[in-house]
């Protein structure tokens, strides 16, 4: 192997996240991807008339049962990873309406 590739292998950024945070993370999204998938219009007519958390309610119940099923306590006691997902969704879906 060249050396330039062991030192690009050997390194991590000194910042790195845990893995359990990062895959924490990557299931929120997931889920939250899912729901806005499969829901487009009610995600849509959610951000249009700021009734997102009603209408999708059932759906958001379940995205944070499964959350808890496969997060650890520690990591869901001390983030917001899901509320996060949750809130990058709803700013790009209004960045993509044009609404304020």
């Amino acid at each position: 192997t060249p050396p330039s590739l062991e030192k690009t292998r050997a390194e991590k950024p000194a910042s790195a996240e845990p893995p359990a945070h990062a895959k924490a993370k990557r299931l929120a999204r997931l889920i939250v991807s899912d729901i806005a998938l499969y829901n487009q219009a009610a995600v849509e007519e959610g951000i249009r008339n700021n009734t997102f958390t009603e209408l999708l309610a059932h759906d958001i119940k379940e995205a944070r049962t499964l959350y808890a099923q496969r997060v650890p306590d520690e990591i869901r006691n001390t983030t917001t990873y899901l509320d996060d997902a949750f809130e990058e969704l709803i700013a790009r879906k209004k960045r993509e309406l044009n609404i304020g």
